[in-house]
Protein backbone atom coordinates (compact mmCIF):
# COMPACT_ATOMS: atom_id res chain seq x y z
CA UNK A 1 0.00 0.00 0.00
CA UNK A 2 2.80 2.43 1.14
CA UNK A 3 4.42 2.06 -2.65
CA UNK A 4 0.98 3.00 -4.09
CA UNK A 5 0.62 6.08 -2.40
CA UNK A 6 3.93 6.89 -2.62
CA UNK A 7 3.31 6.23 -6.80
CA UNK A 8 0.09 8.40 -6.51
CA UNK A 9 2.06 11.45 -5.08
CA UNK A 10 5.02 11.31 -6.66
CA UNK A 11 3.24 11.12 -10.46
CA UNK A 12 2.46 13.78 -12.94
CA UNK A 13 -1.18 14.23 -13.92
CA UNK A 14 -3.79 11.50 -13.52
CA UNK A 15 -2.82 8.04 -11.30
CA UNK A 16 -4.85 5.29 -11.81
CA UNK A 17 -5.00 2.11 -9.64
CA UNK A 18 -6.80 -1.05 -10.97
CA UNK A 19 -7.86 -4.46 -8.89
CA UNK A 20 -8.57 -7.60 -10.51
CA UNK A 21 -10.16 -9.55 -8.31
CA UNK A 22 -10.43 -12.70 -10.16
CA UNK A 23 -6.55 -12.62 -10.85
CA UNK A 24 -5.74 -11.32 -7.12
CA UNK A 25 -3.53 -8.34 -8.82
CA UNK A 26 -3.45 -4.96 -9.40
CA UNK A 27 -1.94 -2.24 -11.68
CA UNK A 28 -1.14 0.97 -12.21
CA UNK A 29 -0.90 3.23 -15.44
CA UNK A 30 2.87 3.81 -14.29
CA UNK A 31 3.69 -0.11 -14.90
CA UNK A 32 3.56 -1.35 -11.28
CA UNK A 33 2.29 -4.49 -11.31
CA UNK A 34 1.56 -6.60 -8.23
CA UNK A 35 -0.62 -9.60 -6.97
CA UNK A 36 -2.19 -9.88 -3.24
CA UNK A 37 -3.96 -12.02 -1.61
CA UNK A 38 -7.61 -11.99 0.31
CA UNK A 39 -10.13 -14.18 2.31
CA UNK A 40 -11.58 -16.21 0.12
CA UNK A 41 -15.14 -15.17 1.94
CA UNK A 42 -14.92 -11.83 1.44
CA UNK A 43 -13.14 -12.05 -2.27
CA UNK A 44 -16.41 -14.21 -3.03
CA UNK A 45 -18.72 -11.37 -1.19
CA UNK A 46 -17.29 -8.66 -3.18
CA UNK A 47 -17.13 -10.17 -6.48
CA UNK A 48 -20.84 -11.24 -6.22
CA UNK A 49 -21.91 -7.55 -4.78
CA UNK A 50 -23.45 -9.22 -1.22
CA UNK A 51 -23.23 -7.88 2.51
CA UNK A 52 -23.75 -10.13 5.56
CA UNK A 53 -27.05 -9.66 4.98
CA UNK A 54 -27.54 -10.45 1.23
CA UNK A 55 -25.04 -13.76 2.08
CA UNK A 56 -28.16 -14.37 5.34
CA UNK A 57 -30.83 -13.86 1.94
CA UNK A 58 -29.45 -16.36 -0.32
CA UNK A 59 -30.33 -19.17 2.93
CA UNK A 60 -34.02 -17.67 3.48
CA UNK A 61 -35.38 -21.07 1.57
CA UNK A 62 -33.60 -23.08 4.42
CA UNK A 63 -34.14 -21.08 6.94
CA UNK A 64 -38.28 -20.22 6.26
CA UNK A 65 -38.27 -23.89 6.44
CA UNK A 66 -36.61 -24.28 9.44
CA UNK A 67 -38.99 -21.82 10.90
CA UNK A 68 -41.94 -23.78 9.71
CA UNK A 69 -40.64 -27.09 10.93
CA UNK A 70 -40.07 -25.14 14.32
CA UNK A 71 -43.67 -23.82 14.77
CA UNK A 72 -45.38 -26.89 13.42
CA UNK A 73 -43.20 -28.63 16.18
CA UNK A 74 -44.19 -26.31 19.23
CA UNK A 75 -47.66 -26.30 18.30
CA UNK A 76 -47.82 -30.28 18.51
CA UNK A 77 -46.53 -30.14 22.36
CA UNK A 78 -49.11 -27.02 22.63
CA UNK A 79 -51.63 -29.63 21.96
Amino acid sequence: MAELFRRAAAGEGPYWLRADLLACEVWDNEGFRAGFTMDAYRRDSLLRGLDEIGHTLQSEPAIAAFERRRVARQVRLAQ
